[in-house]
């Protein structure tokens, strides 16, 4: 049962991690372009790119003390692109990486890791 109870715990955990990824493409653009080259996705684009993250991230989970340090790595998708090539475009995509990467590992430490009050061994 407690290993059932944290299975449970952890798929609770799950979609708390997963939704760290924003779906848009918004919040990688500079101020200049935050409106610009943005299309709304449909619903159903939006709940396909969601259940893909969120399978790479069960995958993730699957290890005790997973980590995250790319977001390809870990979401199963990179942060948008930026083909127009403005620099500050650039910078505010990196800076929202680091700040998607730096919450998830922050959630990452409140991933279930006990069955019954006995810790897992943390892998090196």
């Amino acid at each position: 049962m407690a290993l059932w109870d944290l299975r449970r715990r952890r798929e609770a955990a799950l979609d708390v991690v997963a939704k760290l990824l924003d779906l848009s493409d918004v919040p990688f653009r500079c101020s200049s372009h935050y409106n610009t080259y943005t299309t709304p996705s449909a619903p159903s684009e939006v709940i396909a790119k969601y259940l893909k993250i969120r399978s790479s991230v069960q995958t993730a989970l699957h290890e005790p003390y997973p980590t995250c340090t790319k977001l390809e790595q870990f979401f199963g998708q990179s942060a948008p692109q930026q083909a127009y090539g403005c620099e500050n475009c650039m910078q505010t995509a990196a800076r929202k990486q680091r700040e998607i990467i730096d919450s998830t590992t922050e959630a990452l430490k409140t991933v279930p890791q006990t069955i019954s009050g006995e810790t897992l061994d943390q892998q090196d």
